[in-house]
């Protein structure tokens, strides 16, 4: 008891300081038992689009299978997609089909266990009925974006876990495309995480790369010294 109330404290409130001390597997698993469940969604739907005006995207394979490695690989429950367009539903079937077939999952393990957890939507706000059917609440929603966050936004940092974990409830982290997630999505967030950028004025990764920085410094580990030298 004393050393799950300890885990649950030390994950909860000061996963800053237990991701930078090399925890062992134990204390991993200790931890990852109080961290709450977590989701990423990836929006095709209620996108800002080049032209201003909210709208849709493509979606590409390459972003499908990266993001899903990515989630997978941080413990990621689910990874969701939204598109409302049966054309891009039925290429996503294409892309994943082979990975979620016996053959694919004897080929290929690893890539099978990622695309396992992919689900596909019509719309956010069924990626939001799947989540509470799943956990029997409404997640928290953390917005990202590579602009600049509105006077009327709530900015968090990538050291603000204890503000959201605490609160007992799923979190679900929202991946944009196109040239951001729309008005409306963003006033649906509870939150908004402060923009991933270098030390330079150019600021336009790939979402898939974007998606890997944001879930690592959410939710890995960040080890201050290299264990095997002794520090």
């Amino acid at each position: 008891w004393r050393e799950a109330t300890a885990a649950k404290n030390t994950a909860l409130t000061r996963f800053d300081w237990f991701r930078s001390q090399n925890p062992n597997s134990n204390d991993q698993k200790l931890a990852r038992q109080q961290i709450p469940p977590h989701y990423v969604v990836h929006m095709h739907a209620d996108i800002v689009t080049a032209g201003g005006s909210d709208g849709t995207t493509s979606v590409t394979s390459i972003d499908i299978h990266d993001i899903a490695r990515s989630c997978a690989t941080y413990g990621v429950k689910k990874f969701f997609l939204v598109t409302p367009l049966l054309d891009q539903q039925a290429i996503i079937k294409e892309f994943t089909k082979f990975w979620l077939s016996e053959r694919g999952a004897n080929y290929n393990k690893s890539r099978f266990e990622a695309i396992s957890i992919l689900q596909v939507c019509s719309s956010f706000d069924e990626v939001l009925e799947r989540i509470e059917a799943i956990e029997g609440t409404l997640p928290i929603k953390i917005s990202t974006s590579a602009k600049k966050a509105q006077k009327d936004e709530t900015v968090i940092c990538y050291n603000d876990q204890e503000v959201v974990w605490t609160q007992n409830k799923p979190v679900l982290i929202i991946l944009g495309s196109g040239q951001g997630l729309s008005q409306k999505i963003l006033d649906a967030s509870e939150y908004l995480l402060t923009p991933v950028c270098g030390m330079t004025d150019y600021n336009h990764l790939s979402v898939r790369s974007a998606a890997a920085i944001i879930i690592d410094r959410w939710l890995g580990l960040n080890p201050s010294s290299n264990p095997g030298k002794g520090g």
